[in-house]
């Protein structure tokens, strides 16, 4: 069918905001268009006298941006559903599938299946639907569950997207946008899901702020292919700057804990001795164990201290 380029618009579940074009694809596509002209690689639906892209994202970029006005396309039924399956396998199939890829796909799936379970009140209006031989639901308690507090999981993500989709994947991305503490911004813009991982984990570790993980993210993947998570951390933590006079009363500080340490060893030890002689093992127990507790916390502040100095 003969489709004017300006009535074609985007799948209606990709987020064109946030859902990545690959400058490259687009460029290497326009080359070709441009030496053997158009060939019917998109898939199309009508709708209200639009047509939406099923997939073709890029090459409707090229068509464009290199001003070319009508094509022939197959226009084919496609239900909601399949609309968002179509845009998730052709990524995983045509394309790399970078973080920012998989984790969009993975919160586009999840709100549709959200969005059309709710619509449906009763088991039975739902069992025979296109949806649930998606999901594979084989009971009542199972859609009550997952339209309730349990939610929409991993598991059912992975039914409805196919079987090229890993779970670990799926895992990873509901993870990330369930973390309120985490800037989804800055993790998708990690190459590769065990990138992202690996990021989450320094964030955490080491608790960077919320607006500041972009730019620690940022500096890290600048870094180079395998960057120093570790070094980066160091150089993205702000010195604390200190003035002379409480320099020296750190100082002081330190040296005073020294001496309380060394006074309340010597008061404990001879305390456990005296108990010893009158043969009261259990208590030596109880007094060693407390030492313990007390000079292990006393060294960590003496130790925190010495950072500042």
């Amino acid at each position: 069918m003969e489709i004017n380029v300006k009535d074609l618009t985007p799948n209606p579940y990709r987020d064109m905001d946030n859902y990545p074009i690959d400058r490259d694809k687009v460029n290497a596509l326009r080359v070709s268009i441009d030496e053997t002209t158009f060939w019917d690689n998109v898939l199309v639906r009508e709708k209200k006298g639009k047509f939406q892209i099923a997939y073709g994202h890029h090459r409707l970029l090229a068509l464009q941006e290199l001003k070319i006005e009508k094509i022939e396309a197959p226009v084919k039924e496609i239900s909601d559903l399949n609309m968002i399956r179509i845009m998730a396998n052709e990524n995983f199939e045509q394309w790399k599938l970078t973080t920012n890829v998989v984790i969009e796909t993975v919160k586009a799936a999840k709100k549709f299946i959200e969005d059309k379970l709710q619509r449906y009140e009763k088991w039975e209006l739902f069992e025979k639907t296109e949806l649930n031989k998606a999901l594979g639901f084989t009971d009542a308690q199972t859609f009550s569950a997952a339209k309730g507090k349990l939610g929409v999981g991993r598991k059912m993500i992975l039914s409805f997207l196919g079987e090229n989709w890993k779970d670990w994947m799926i895992k990873e991305s509901l993870e990330v946008l369930g973390d309120e503490s985490l800037d989804e911004d800055a993790i998708k813009k990690a190459p590769t899901m065990t990138g992202a991982r690996k990021l989450r984990k320094a964030i955490k570790e080491h608790d960077i702020p919320k607006e500041e993980q972009k730019e620690f993210v940022e500096e890290i993947i600048a870094d180079d292919d395998e960057p120093d998570i570790e070094e980066t951390v160091k150089k993205a933590t702000p010195k604390v700057e200190i003035s002379d006079a409480d320099q020296t009363a750190l100082e002081e500080m330190c040296k005073i804990a020294k001496k309380v340490a060394i006074k309340a060893g010597g008061r404990v030890d001879s305390l456990i001795q005296r108990i010893q002689k009158l043969g009261i093992i259990d208590l030596e127990d109880y007094v060693e164990s407390g030492l313990a507790e007390v000079t292990d916390e006393l060294l960590k502040q003496i130790r925190s201290l010495k950072n500042y100095l």
